[in-house]
């Protein structure tokens, strides 16, 4: 009887994470051990999960066996060119790079306008963010422009340009 077992851990693999991902959205992937020999190997530990957003939960997740999956991944902050670094047992493995697009529109934000002089135009600029603070790019609608008082013309914006639009009011 031969008996051949696998050598240490030498390094993890990422299952490849497609693109593009939704800001606040739950999304999966996986973490596997191997030896230098492309054998599965078995480690029982925490890896160590972290992002170049800075901003992906979980930052943890316990490991026993030859892969974990982590099912509820999330990343707040919009971006391209994200990776996710899993880290254990003295080895670490960077993911592919992958796009967070903001999620859906749920308020505006305003420039500060300053004091102004009624009968003179002035720039407003509004910005449709999401719930995590990114700017909803997607975002191409037109806004209903109210005053506290008096009147203002336009009372509705122009469209939107990948979510932003500055008017003058």
């Amino acid at each position: 009887t031969v008996s051949i077992d696998a050598a240490p851990l030498d390094h993890f693999t990422i299952s490849t994470i497609a693109s593009p991902k939704t800001a606040g959205t739950n999304f999966s992937f996986t973490v596997s051990a191997f030896d230098a020999f492309e054998n599965a190997v078995s480690f029982s530990g925490t890896l160590t999960l972290t992002d170049n957003t800075n901003t992906l939960t979980p930052t943890s997740v316990l490991m026993s066996g030859t892969t974990v999956t982590v099912n509820n991944a999330n990343i707040t902050l919009a971006q391209s060119g994200v990776q996710i670094t899993a880290s254990g047992g003295g080895k670490s493995e960077t993911s592919n790079t992958f796009t967070v697009n903001p999620a859906g529109v749920t308020s505006f934000s305003l420039s500060i306008i300053g004091t102004q002089t009624a009968g003179t135009g002035f720039a407003l600029t509004i910005t449709a963010v999401d719930a995590f603070g990114n700017v909803a790019s997607g975002f191409t609608g037109t806004v209903s422009i109210t005053p506290n008082s008096g009147t203002l013309t336009p009372t509705t914006s122009g469209a939107f340009v990948a979510g932003v639009r500055t008017e003058t009011i």
